[in-house]
């Protein structure tokens, strides 16, 4: 791992763990253990380090569900896969929650960047959910209209990023656990 991905890693984390206004370059600086200036070298501005972050880890989360959507199992397991990589990370950890969902908490905060690469996040994944969506329309296995897709899928968005949040709040994984359990629930009724 080069000096820039080793500063991106520990921004993740720190970013994850404190949120963008919990964490400072010194805090970098200690866990790398380096000076602040090597920082600025990589990313001249918090601002512009923190979108460097989310870029990644949009980058990463795209390739993530590019290999899901290899995997020769209808959309509806495929959003179960999805959600139970989820429930794995939070039964671990209860605070390992999605990057960006911890962000949309401070999005009144951030700068215009930022927002923008959040909403980013959150406008691909419901994109990709809304595929799954219409696929298994289009193979009858959900009874929904095509009006309804953009809005279930929105849903489904917001129910997953609450769930983390709840697991998060209560240091209990199981918060979302049940909260998937109930949003496949709802999708599989709509079959």
């Amino acid at each position: 791992m080069n000096r820039a991905d080793e500063i991106l890693h520990v921004a993740h984390e720190l970013l994850v763990e404190r949120g963008y206004n919990g964490f400072s370059y010194a805090d970098i600086a200690d866990k790398v253990g380096i000076q602040k200036a090597s920082i600025h070298y990589h990313f001249p501005s918090k601002e512009n380090l923190v979108q460097s972050v989310i870029q990644r880890y949009r980058s990463i989360v795209k390739s993530k569900l590019s290999e899901l959507d290899k995997i020769p199992v209808d959309s509806v397991q495929k959003l179960r896969l999805y959600l139970n990589y989820w429930n794995e990370c939070l039964q671990n950890k209860a605070s390992d929650v999605c990057l960006c969902a911890q962000l949309a908490a401070e999005v009144p905060m951030l700068p215009e960047s930022v927002r923008i690469e959040v909403q980013g996040h959150f406008e691909e994944l419901s994109g990709w959910i809304a595929g799954l969506l219409r696929e298994a329309i289009d193979k009858r296995q959900l009874s929904l209209s095509a009006d309804q897709v953009k809005d279930e899928a929105e849903f489904v968005v917001a129910s997953i990023h609450g769930g983390m949040l709840s697991a998060r709040t209560y240091n209990n994984g199981e918060y979302f656990n049940q909260i998937s359990k109930q949003l496949l629930i709802k999708i599989e009724a709509a079959s």
